[in-house]
């Protein structure tokens, strides 16, 4: 990460000691840290002070903006995270939900306290943000021979990262922000609006969920709807289905 060829990619050629040679791939990206690299399939996803890059995208475009998986979040990417601690940035690939996640830190913090996720199942890929503290992530198989995904938090505990039969964080309820990156279809410079906005939940009790919302500069709203589940689902086989609420 120091030096001459600091955020620059070389592909290694040669079969031997005697006839390896370096051969400069791009110029002006690269990745932060080796922790932050990513294997996917037939291709290398890494993360630097631009964005999440994908190498079979930087081989055929270099460093144009545009070939960034992370370019509709630019604007959050280079104002919302401390650049210079990339360095300290782990990745990890979920394949059986199809997302990779890379472990940041938001800006003035000392650790990384927040998770940059990469939805791969939809294409063009979504991005998502998790407020969870995490100094590292890795995913192993389970005695079910299931992979896993697992984070080591700062305070010495290792936790699942994708249970499914619990919905808390250590016993604590979540407590998640969700932003909208700035919608950069159509003309730039044109404001953009929102017909309505849905989320889509699956009830494990009959709870209460609060909802507080910003749209720009006004100020916030809060609204508490019921987590209670719908009665009026149908079965397949001998799975519940349908019974979602739609916020």
């Amino acid at each position: 990460v120091k030096g001459p060829h600091k955020l620059s990619i070389h592909r290694i050629q040669g079969k031997s000691e005697a006839t390896f040679s370096r051969l400069l791939l791009a110029r002006g990206v690269g990745a932060s840290s080796h922790k932050s690299i990513i294997p996917i399939k037939n291709d290398l996803l890494f993360i630097d002070p631009m964005g999440i890059h994908s190498l079979k995208m930087t081989d055929a475009y270099g460093d144009f903006e545009e070939a960034y998986l992370s370019e509709p979040i630019a604007s959050y990417f280079r104002d919302k995270l401390e650049l210079n601690r990339l360095e300290d940035c782990y990745g990890g690939n979920y394949g059986a939900g199809r997302y990779a996640i890379w472990l940041v830190t938001g800006k003035d913090k000392v650790q990384n306290n927040m998770v940059i996720g990469l939805d791969y199942s939809f294409n063009p890929p979504w991005l998502f943000r998790w407020p969870i503290a995490a100094a590292s992530v890795a995913s192993r198989t389970k005695s079910n021979g299931q992979r896993g995904l697992y984070l080591g938090r700062y305070d010495g505990f290792v936790v699942e990262a994708d249970r499914r039969d619990d919905r808390s964080d250590l016993g604590s309820a979540f407590s998640a922000i969700v932003e909208t990156p700035y919608i950069h279809f159509g003309e730039l410079l044109k404001d953009k609006s929102f017909g309505s906005l849905g989320q889509v939940v699956t009830p494990t009790g009959n709870h209460n969920i609060t909802l507080d919302y910003i749209v720009g500069e006004d100020a916030s709203v809060s609204t508490t709807v019921s987590q209670n589940p719908d009665p009026s689902g149908f079965v397949l086989g001998t799975s519940k289905l349908g019974t979602g609420r739609l916020v």
